[in-house]
């Protein structure tokens, strides 16, 4: 079951090499406001891909692997990704890791826990209102993180039952 949710994603979202994120220094707190510290993105990265030599971040696209962990942990959304790994049915967001992958299947997608709760609620826009996922043991992924896709659900409901929706 699990390789065949991958396979939804070969051809799609599914690169041969990493696919190193980009920062818009022009949407960088560090960039806009002189006394800004936000390392948000350096801390959510779990190969140290974003050093702050300066006032913004620098990407090493040697050490990224693409997995876009660092895209929701900006509050500016000065990072752009591949995105995480999803495709939609009428009412159910499916996300796939890579480790999901059977033998012999290559390539390289974003972590599913770079899904954040903006994400998921601008699924809920679009009629979602189900999340199915396929993934391998994320305790013993080397990108294991502590940004999780359970706080992210987890956020996303509180804000959709604050407003009292479903």
């Amino acid at each position: 079951r699990d390789g065949l949710l991958f396979k939804l994603f070969l051809g799609k979202q599914v690169a041969e090499a990493p696919v190193p994120v980009e920062i818009d220094d022009s949407r960088c707190v560090r960039a806009l406001a002189a006394d800004a510290s936000c390392t948000r993105c350096g801390d959510a990265c779990p190969r140290d891909a974003i050093a702050f030599p300066g006032s913004v971040p620098a990407l090493d696209a040697g050490n990224c692997d693409g997995c876009s962990l660092c895209v929701p942990s900006c509050p500016q959304r000065a990072i752009v990704g591949q995105g995480a790994p999803i495709a939609c049915g009428k009412a159910t967001l499916f996300a796939a890791c890579q480790r999901v992958a059977s033998v012999g299947q290559d390539g390289v997608l974003p972590c599913l826990h770079a899904l954040g709760a903006e994400d998921l609620i601008r699924g809920w826009l679009e009629g979602v209102r189900e999340l199915r996922i396929a993934n391998g043991q994320c305790n013993e992924c080397e990108r294991n993180t502590r940004q999780r896709l359970d706080h992210a659900v987890m956020a996303a409901n509180a804000i959709l039952e604050s407003r009292g929706l479903e």
